[in-house]
C-alpha cells in the first residue's frame, strides 16, 4: 500500500519534528533544531498559509514547553521574540520561490536556497533581538554583530543538513516506489 503525503500529513509530520527537535534543546544528545529547515520545506511542499501559521504555532508551543516544563531559560521570550515571525516568513517565502521555479529537483539549488533562507532568518531574528530585547543597551551594533556571528555556523549548518537529508529521502523513496520493470529498463 502506497501512502500519499498530502499537505496535511506533511504538516503533522513537520509539526511533530519541530516539537521533537526544538523543545529538546535542553538535552545534550538532542537532535539539532529543525525548525528553519521544516519551515523552508513547508513553503515548498505545504504552500498554504494555514500551514505556515501551524508550523509557527508548533515552534512557539515547543518553546513554551521548553521554558515551562523542561527548565530552559526564558530570556529569549522578550518583545523581540515576535521577530521570529518575519524571519520564518522569509524562509517560508523562499520555499515558495523554490517550488514556483521547480528548483527542488536540484540538490545544489535546494541547498543554496536553504543557505540564503537560513542566513536571512539569522540576520532578521538577531537584528530584531538586538533592537527589541532590551538586553543590549549601550552595545554598539558592531559589538553585537561580532558576538552573534559565532553562532552562525550552528544556526545554518543543521538547516543545510536537514534539507539535504530531505532531498536524499525523497529521491530514494521515488526510486524505490517505481515498478520493477521500469527499473530494469
Amino acid at each position: 500500500m502506497k501512502v500519499r503525503m498530502t499537505p496535511v500529513r506533511l504538516w503533522f509530520l513537520f509539526a511533530a519534528l519541530i516539537l521533537l527537535t526544538r523543545s529538546t534543546q535542553a538535552f545534550p544528545a538532542a537532535l539539532p533544531d529543525a525548525t528553519i529547515a521544516l519551515v523552508l520545506l513547508g513553503g515548498i511542499w505545504i504552500r498554504r498559509w494555514p500551514g505556515f501559521a501551524g508550523l509557527i504555532a508548533a515552534a512557539f508551543a515547543a518553546d513554551w514547553i521548553a521554558t515551562g516544563a523542561l527548565g530552559v531559560p526564558d530570556f529569549c521570550l522578550s518583545p523581540a521574540y515576535a521577530g521570529l515571525v518575519p524571519a520564518y516568513l522569509v524562509v517560508w517565502l523562499c520555499g515558495w520561490w523554490v517550488q514556483a521555479r521547480k528548483l527542488d529537483a536540484s540538490l545544489v539549488a535546494l541547498v543554496s536556497a536553504a543557505l540564503v533562507a537560513s542566513s536571512a532568518a539569522f540576520a532578521i531574528s538577531n537584528a530584531l533581538w538586538y533592537a527589541f530585547s532590551g538586553q543590549f543597551g549601550g552595545w554598539p551594533v558592531t559589538r553585537f554583530a561580532t558576538e552573534v556571528l559565532q553562532y552562525y555556523p550552528a544556526y545554518v549548518g543543521p538547516v543545510l543538513g536537514y534539507v539535504a537529508l530531505d532531498r536524499v529521502v525523497r529521491v530514494t523513496t521515488q526510486r524505490l516506489s517505481r515498478p520493477l520493470d521500469s527499473v530494469a529498463s
